[in-house]
C-alpha cells in the first residue's frame, strides 16, 4: 500500500475533502503512525525510514496496512483539524487494531542474582 492510498483512505473515512489537506500534513500524520506500526512489526533492529513521497510503498504487513494504519492516520488528521469526536473515535479503533498485530516473541533468561554464600 502506498502512502497516498493510506492518506486517501483516512480522509475518506473522515469525510474530509482531499484538497483540504496538503500532502505535507498528510505525510507528517502518516509518518507518526507509520513509525509506531513499523517498530511493532520490525522490532529486531531494523531502522525506520520515514516516507518522503506519496508514491512510496510502506514496509508493513498487509493486515497493518489495510486494517490498522489508516485509522491511526485518520485520528492524527482529525487531531490536526481539532475534530475531537473523530479523533477519539478513530484513535480507539486504531488502538484496538494495533493490539491485534503480532506480538514480539523473545525469550528472556532468568538472571536474578544469587547472594554470595547463599545455600541454594
Amino acid at each position: 500500500m502506498t502512502a497516498k492510498e493510506v492518506i486517501d483512505g483516512a480522509l475518506e473515512r473522515l469525510g474530509y475533502n482531499q484538497s483540504d489537506t496538503p500532502a505535507k500534513r498528510g505525510l507528517n500524520a502518516l509518518n507518526d503512525v507509520y513509525a509506531e506500526v513499523f517498530y511493532t512489526e520490525h522490532w529486531q533492529g531494523e531502522a525506520f525510514r520515514p516516507v518522503k513521497k506519496l508514491t512510496e510503498i510502506l514496509d508493513i504487513s498487509q493486515f497493518a496496512a489495510f486494517n490498522c494504519i489508516i485509522y491511526g492516520v485518520a485520528a492524527a488528521l482529525a487531531l490536526s483539524e481539532n475534530d475531537c469526536d473523530n479523533q477519539n473515535y478513530y484513535a480507539q479503533i486504531y488502538n484496538d487494531k494495533l493490539r491485534q498485530l503480532p506480538k514480539r516473541t523473545t525469550t528472556r533468561i532468568d538472571a536474578n542474582p544469587t547472594p554470595e554464600g547463599a545455600d541454594i
